[in-house]
């Protein structure tokens, strides 16, 4: 658990949020879940979204502030009156869904940021308006992999339990269920996260 940990504090750290912003984290997979955490605990106010109640039920608890629906007739309206009409400081989309990415863009602030880190599907394309990035100077940037300089500084917040990843840990399988592992991973269900193959463990 410690490798993406790692990769989502590297995004953090790419994201530049500061203490008091008010950031959207967009699919409360357990990726999703693990940015509210570490953004959360820089003091940023997390506003999480999915289509599933159990997964904003859980991102409450990993430390958002709000935790809506995105599917909400009155989700951008929400936005708005819970930054006073200023809009999001900035937006992670953690779900590989391109209405997520128009849907954050447009909530963003004038030089706030939104940072893609889902879309990961080679060749994929969609419609950009290159005004709001050039014109509003809203950033748009991307981030995937891990960064070993911050092995030391993971490790601490995961062995500290302020990165508590048991959480994350729904199912666990004996080595002889390695396939129904793979198969529950590729095709998760409302009630599954992060999913173990374990050489001792039964299901």
């Amino acid at each position: 658990m410690l490798e993406p940990v790692n990769t989502v504090l590297k995004a953090v750290n790419r994201l530049a949020v500061l203490k008091g912003d008010t950031v959207l984290v967009a699919g409360q997979g357990p990726i999703g879940l693990m940015f509210t955490r570490l953004l959360a605990l820089q003091g940023v106010t997390v506003v999480a979204s999915d289509l599933m109640e159990t997964r904003l039920k859980l991102a409450r608890q990993f430390g958002a502030r709000h935790a809506l629906r995105a599917d909400a007739p009155d989700f951008a309206e929400r936005i708005g009156r819970l930054t006073r009409g200023r809009g999001l400081d900035a937006a992670v989309v953690a779900v590989p869904v391109d209405a997520a990415v128009a849907q954050a863009q447009a909530l963003v602030r004038g030089a706030g940021r939104v940072l893609l880190f889902a879309h990961t599907r080679r060749g994929s394309k969609a419609e950009v308006d290159f005004s709001s990035i050039c014109v509003d100077e809203k950033d748009l940037i991307g981030s995937y992999s891990s960064d070993f300089t911050l092995q030391n500084e993971v490790a601490r917040l995961v062995f500290s339990r302020k990165m508590d990843v048991r959480r994350l840990i729904t199912h666990q399988f004996p080595l002889a269920e390695t396939a129904a592992a793979v198969k529950l991973a590729a095709h998760p269900r409302p009630d599954s996260l992060k999913v173990v193959v374990n050489q001792a463990k039964k299901a």
